[in-house]
């Protein structure tokens, strides 16, 4: 079918609107309510056109194509009714260009410039609109408003979460939140960028720049798995504002809050600005060359059988690469990534962190399986896709220790208490294997002996509904990143695969690391090297070498409350002959447990790669330059292997690492037709006791996020529990009185409590949102509760 848009003959298809064939086509038309990735609303009039036939304008926006009709955007009927419009648009427009923080980029100065009249014509009083407070995030001007209802129709269509509304008529109507409360859904942040004037701004920002002077660099997100892609804008060598940058495959246009907001850290007064090393007892500042002496000198006098290495999986591949590759070089094979895992069985079984579809994809799932996933604040761009399928009917389930609030509806809910997540999903293993034992592509597949002991006959009507929403349709199975915490995460993975072979589901075990794939791909672990070959001599893992007390610690970008076994790796630091860390930040407690600190430069002074959940690889540029005194971590490492006897001609840029790096590991086809021999299923959990939950805070998860201050005044960090009545009852606990006291070992927190049917029977629910909640004890141990 073909229309003709000013006079240019143009083919569409059924249903589409005149804007959309004139963007394809490259012709212009202004607007400003309409948006690509939102519902029509049509009620700026901006895109007005004229349709040949019909003696009044058309909203291009709302107006489907006819076959063989002809439109004109720049006629003089279209012309005069855009220029009618926008001077309704700028009657009540403060004119404050100069000072506002869209100045520059700002879509009504655009409109205004091509479509606007010389001189308003209106000399009435204008219409002022009272501000208020929304949150840290984003701060108001609403009398630039101009009503085009995207942040209302965004909060309703894309995040899922109803925060901003339009009350009154006419010149009446305001845009703001329903009980005035601040906004706090884990995307908010793109409402900013989709609003046309400067209404909304970001608050971090706020006033302290201009948008000419700002230089735009492409940037990958490093506070999930899933790599959004970005643009930073940076001001005098520093961040000075993040913004979505297009990717149809991943991100879209859109990128969370964490991602857009985490850049506030680079000036925290945390940062390492200069080597550090312990000198007569006292940490004093000393010069690289120094640092690198006595580095050289204190590692050689230490076994390098009781030496250990742990690095951040949210490093880039270069890092991660160098750094096994240089402690490898001087014979050491304790070397781990894993700092978050509670337990390491089958480790010559690992199953690698991916996802089985392309993430652009999952908005075409027809069924998905939530396994203790509190994935809307965990992952807010996959939950943005599972939204999508929810919206074309994909059933969505979920089974968890906590009823989380998603951004789309679930079909059956079914609340467990952690200890009995494994037991749940072996009922579904038991049922599945009933349901195909007559399917002839499943003969060859077997059910490992330790899990059909565990087989009891089945009787819950919801694992037989969630079995078959799974079985019956095409399906994403997920498996929480929290879980890593658990004692039988590692059976969990081991059953999701079996499950997700009986129902040929898809399958994705996520993290809250950027960069875990690149982790195992570059030989990040005590018994595989690049690409996962085998090595002969194998080392220990990051439990075995906390507890093994090492002579020599190297701690790369981790802080210690990254480590499950925090208490743990305190007491063996202590103890250590010497302890090396590579920082982007260091506390003053966590200082003492260090013998030499080397400033590392944040992921915005580094070039480097992630390797998303999917398997893509993203490379990224330098931003700006280290600030203080701190270097990119890969010249860092470079230069040990050099101090270390290494020749490193080859790696004298990261570009030649990365070279390297991609020669080796780029086409490794991980773990296909897994094999599990001589599974037991051990009963790792604590039955019987009350059990912790409730992993790590949205904004707490990484050294970066921890310190972006306004992320951290979304939700103040404040030391309360959540039980659920039943529970409360059983242990009598005074519920009138709002605080009690949990302990966990020798530790005790005062908490305030909230009673929350959420949680499950016999769980605490703990948020980790400070130290405080690392100190008192771990995920998934035994806690007890007590009046005050």
């Amino acid at each position: 079918m073909k229309i003709k848009i000013n006079n240019k003959e143009c083919s569409f298809n059924k249903g589409e609107t005149i804007i959309q064939i004139a963007d394809r086509n490259g012709i212009h038309i202004p607007r400003f309510c309409y948006h690509d990735k939102l519902s029509i609303a049509a009620n700026c009039r901006m895109c007005l056109v004229e349709q040949v036939g019909i003696n009044k304008p058309q909203p291009a926006c709302s107006t489907p194509a006819m076959e063989d009709q002809e439109y004109f955007t720049k006629s003089e009927l279209a012309s005069n009714s855009q220029k009618n419009t926008m001077e309704f648009l700028l009657i009540n427009h403060p004119l404050d260009c100069p000072v506002c923080d869209q100045g520059g980029m700002c879509e009504l100065q655009d409109q205004a410039l091509m479509h606007g009249r010389v001189k308003s014509r209106y000399e009435q009083e204008k219409r002022i609109v009272m501000d208020y407070k929304i949150g840290p995030l984003i701060t108001t001007n609403m009398t630039r408003c101009i009503h085009c209802t995207r942040c209302v129709r965004f909060g309703e269509e894309i995040a899922g979460i109803k925060e901003f509304g339009a009350f009154g008529r006419g010149e009446g109507m305001e845009i703001r939140t329903y009980l005035k409360s601040a906004i706090d859904s884990p995307m908010s942040g793109n409402m900013i960028d989709i609003c046309p004037v400067g209404a909304l701004n970001a608050a971090p920002s706020h006033m302290k720049g201009r948008t000419w002077e700002l230089e735009e660099v492409k940037h990958i997100s490093s506070h999930d798995c899933v790599g959004s892609n970005m643009d930073l804008h940076v001001l005098d060598n520093s961040v000075f504002r993040v913004v979505p940058h297009e990717n149809k495959k991943i991100n879209e246009v859109w990128i969370s809050d964490r991602d857009r907001f985490s850049y506030e850290a680079m000036e925290h007064t945390d940062r390492v600005k200069k080597p550090i090393a312990k000198i007569n007892g006292r940490h004093v500042e000393v010069e690289w060359e120094q640092a690198f002496e006595i580095i050289y000198e204190k590692i050689n006098k230490v076994k390098f059988n009781k030496s250990a290495g742990f690095v951040s999986a949210n490093s880039t591949v270069e890092e991660q690469y160098l750094f096994q590759k240089w402690l490898r070089e001087i014979n050491i094979n304790n070397i781990d990534h894993r700092v978050s895992q509670n337990k390491f069985e089958y480790e010559d079984e690992l199953i690698f962190p991916k996802i089985d579809i392309n993430i652009e994809e999952i908005e075409n799932i027809e069924s998905v399986l939530l396994i203790d996933s509190n994935i809307t604040y965990e992952q807010p761009i996959l939950s943005h896709k599972i939204r999508k399928a929810y919206l074309k009917n994909a059933k969505i389930n979920s089974i968890h220790s906590y009823s989380y609030n998603y951004n789309f509806d679930i079909n059956n809910s079914f609340l467990v208490n952690p200890n009995q997540l494994a037991e749940t999903l072996i009922d579904i293993v038991e049922y599945l294997t009933i349901i195909t034992i007559n399917d002839k592509s499943l003969k060859k597949f077997t059910i490992p002996d330790g899990i059909k002991k565990k087989f009891k006959g089945l009787s819950n009507k919801k694992i037989i509904e969630i079995s078959n929403d799974i079985l019956t349709k095409n399906s994403l199975i997920i498996l929480g990143s929290n879980l890593k915490n658990h004692p039988d995460y590692a059976f969990f993975k081991i059953l999701i695969d079996i499950i997700s072979t009986l129902t040929k589901s898809n399958k994705a075990y996520l993290g809250n690391n950027s960069n875990e794939a690149g982790a195992y791909l570059t030989g990040c672990l005590p018994n595989k090297t690049e690409a996962l070959r085998g090595i002969k001599n194998n080392g220990l893992n990051v439990y075995d070498s906390i507890i093994g007390n090492m002579e020599c610690y190297i701690i790369y970008n981790l802080e210690l409350i990254d480590f499950y076994y925090y208490s743990e790796l305190k007491n063996s630091l202590e103890q250590a002959k010497f302890v090396l860390g590579f920082q982007n930040f260091i506390t003053e407690e966590e200082k003492s447990y260090y013998d030499v600190i080397l400033p590392l430069a944040t992921i915005f002074e580094s070039p480097g790669t992630f390797i998303n959940i999917e398997g893509q690889w993203q490379s990224f540029v330098q931003a700006c330059q280290p600030h203080h005194d701190s270097k990119e971590g890969w010249k860092i490492l470079t230069k040990l292997r050099s101090i270390f006897g290494a020749n490193v001609e080859n790696s004298l840029d990261y570009i030649d690492i990365l070279n390297e790096v991609d020669s080796s590991i780029r086409d490794y086809k991980p773990f296909e037709n897994l094999e599990y021999k001589n599974i037991d299923i051990k009963n790792n959990s604590h039955n019987g006791s009350l059990i912790r939950s409730g992993g790590s805070s949205n904004y707490y998860i990484d050294n970066i996020v921890r310190r972006a201050t306004s992320l951290n005044n979304v939700s103040l960090s404040k030391n309360s529990i959540s039980v659920n009545r039943r529970t409360l009852e059983q242990n009598n606990i005074d519920m009138s009185k709002n605080k009690v006291l949990v302990k966990q070992g020798e530790n005790s927190l005062l908490a305030e409590l909230i009673i929350d049917e959420n949680v499950s029977d016999d769980c605490i629910y703990i948020i980790n949102s400070n130290k405080e909640h690392y100190d008192l004890g771990k995920q998934y141990e035994p806690i007890i509760i007590e009046n005050v």
